[in-house]
């Protein structure tokens, strides 16, 4: 057997070996994914519609008191405490003690005052904006403003509210100039409340 012949067949054989381990590797198919079709109406989808951000937040608690304006229940007596209020046979002094003592009644009835932001809030919370749906102040009393919300004294500006804290709260008249913060301003204050309401000792 001459040298050339033997290279070719040494070639050969490489080739065929070569030939085999190819057949033998199998065929790699592109996976493709199948398009997603709409979900069918009446169908619930497997994830939730809300996202996580509208969601209540682990503070949630349905007995906090509530600030968009809620009716009171339905049924519920008249609440007369806000009766004399701004009546002419009083005095602005008496006003404030009425409107303090309306607050005061809500702080024995949920154990704080309402919280607030402002004198609408305020108002909501008083009539019936709260988790017992409790009415204190009647929303369609004189001395609130229908179409802001706001308890007016009896010059018709609105009282300014300045809580101290959630057991103690300041009211503000504007007195008979209507100005905020002037020599004319009447102001009281509520005492905080003893132990057994609640209060520190």
């Amino acid at each position: 057997m001459t040298p050339r012949f033997s290279r070719s067949l040494a070639l050969l054989a490489t080739l065929a070996a070569l030939c085999i381990a190819i057949a033998l590797i199998p065929p790699r198919c592109a996976r493709r994914e199948a398009p997603r079709s709409p979900p069918s109406p009446g169908l619930t989808p497997s994830r939730p519609l809300i996202p996580p951000s509208t969601r209540p937040g682990p503070d949630y608690s349905p007995a906090r008191p509530a600030l968009k304006p809620v009716p009171p229940a339905p049924g519920l007596p008249r609440s007369p405490l806000a009766d004399g209020l701004n009546a002419p046979a009083a005095t602005a002094r008496d006003d404030l003690r009425t409107v303090l003592n309306i607050l005061t009644r809500y702080r024995e009835s949920f154990g704080a005052f309402p919280a607030f932001a402002d004198n609408p809030q305020l108002v909501n919370a008083l009539a019936g904006a709260n988790p017992q749906r409790l009415g204190l102040l009647p929303r369609d009393h004189p001395a609130v403003n229908a179409a802001t919300g706001e308890l007016l004294d009896r010059w018709g500006t609105p009282y300014f509210f300045h809580a101290l804290s959630r057991q103690q709260i300041e009211l503000r008249s504007a007195g008979p100039d209507r100005r905020l913060h002037t020599e004319d301003d009447l102001v009281l204050a509520s005492a905080p409340p003893s132990p057994e309401q609640g209060g520190t000792p």
